[in-house]
C-alpha cells in the first residue's frame, strides 16, 4: 500500500473516531439536559429551567450550559451558583437524588454535588459515566420508572428542602 493510501485510510479512521466522539458528547449533553429538566420542572416549575439554566447560563457561558456541565463541571457549578445562589446546591442535590432513584446511579445527592465542587479530572469522568449509563438504559425501562410515585417522591423531597 502506498504512503498516500495509508495516510488517507488513517485520516478516514480519525475522522470516524472524531465524529463518534462528537456524537457521544452531544448525546451526553442531551441526557444531562433531560435529567435537569425533569428535576427542575417537577420541583420548581418550568420557569426555573427556562430562565436560569437555559437563558441566564447560556448568556453567561456563550454556549449550551449542558456542554459546560459535561466539559467543565466546576465552571457549570460556579455559574449556577452565581445566578441562583444557594439554590445551586439544592438543584444539584435534587438531580443527584433523581439519578439515584429513577436511574439507579449509585451515589447520594451529596456525592453528586461533590462531583461539581471537587477540582480534579476524575469528577468530570465520573459525571460522563453517570450520563453515559443513563443513555445506555433501554427507553422502556426509563419510561416504566417514571411513575406517579416518583413524582410524589420529588414533591416530598422539594417540601423537605424548603
Amino acid at each position: 500500500m502506498s504512503k498516500e493510501k495509508t495516510l488517507a485510510k488513517k485520516t478516514a479512521q480519525e475522522i470516524f473516531e472524531d465524529n463518534s466522539a462528537r456524537e457521544d458528547k452531544d448525546l451526553l449533553h442531551k441526557i444531562a439536559q433531560r435529567v435537569f429538566e425533569e428535576v427542575t420542572t417537577e420541583t420548581m416549575g418550568s420557569n426555573f429551567q427556562a430562565i436560569v439554566i437555559s437563558f441566564q447560563l447560556k448568556q453567561k457561558f456563550g454556549k449550551d450550559p449542558y456542554e459546560v456541565l459535561i466539559d467543565d463541571p466546576e465552571t457549570f457549578y460556579n455559574g449556577l451558583s452565581e445566578v441562583s445562589g444557594d439554590g445551586a446546591d439544592v438543584v444539584l442535590g435534587l438531580v443527584g437524588s433523581l439519578l439515584s432513584k429513577r436511574y439507579g446511579a449509585n451515589l447520594s445527592a451529596k456525592e453528586f454535588l461533590e462531583l461539581f465542587t471537587r477540582v480534579n479530572g476524575q469528577s468530570k469522568h465520573e459525571l460522563k459515566e453517570i450520563f453515559r449509563r443513563i443513555a445506555d438504559q433501554p427507553a422502556e425501562r426509563e419510561r416504566a420508572m417514571q411513575t406517579a410515585s416518583d413524582r410524589q417522591w420529588l414533591t416530598n423531597l422539594k417540601a423537605s428542602t424548603m
